[in-house]
């Protein structure tokens, strides 16, 4: 129970947010920028019931993340491979198993299993309202819809 207060507290400051599943909220409006990296500095709480009765913990944690997209690592390994398994080999070393957070949006995190190179946004299909529709076609309504709401 005090586990829920202690979250719902950090959501109320306004200023920090949940990223991911475990309680660790960050300051994702006021990043630390170096070079390449950007740093997220937050909290990490937990109450933990122990002999000498209930305490809490809170910890300083940091998020470190590339500022370069997934599609620009992309590419940059693409440069770089001699052979086209090659490049899916080392397409899948980089981001198998990772994290990866959308920079739009609510910022949610996914985690990366496996690389399907076989489809791409125009082929790739999933359910949606009546019937089936691309991922490249989902967006470009999304993107039009935005476009007549501004």
């Amino acid at each position: 129970m005090l586990n829920i207060i202690i979250k719902q507290a950090f959501r109320e400051t306004g200023r920090l947010k949940q990223i991911g599943r475990s309680p660790r909220f960050f300051d994702v409006s006021n990043p630390l920028m170096f070079k390449d990296i950007k740093v997220w500095s937050g909290f990490k709480a937990s109450a933990v019931n122990t002999n000498m009765g209930l305490t809490l913990v809170i910890d300083n944690v940091f998020k470190f993340m590339s500022t370069s997209t997934c599609l620009e690592r992309i590419r940059q390994i693409k440069q770089n491979s001699r052979t086209p398994n090659h490049f899916q080999q080392m397409v899948r070393i980089e981001f198998g198993g990772k994290s990866i957070i959308a920079d739009w949006g609510n910022q949610r995190t996914y985690i990366v299993h496996d690389i399907d190179f076989d489809e791409n946004p125009h082929t790739k299909t999933f359910p949606h309202k009546d019937g089936e529709i691309s991922v490249a076609e989902y967006f470009f309504q999304a993107y039009q819809k935005k476009l007549t709401d501004f």
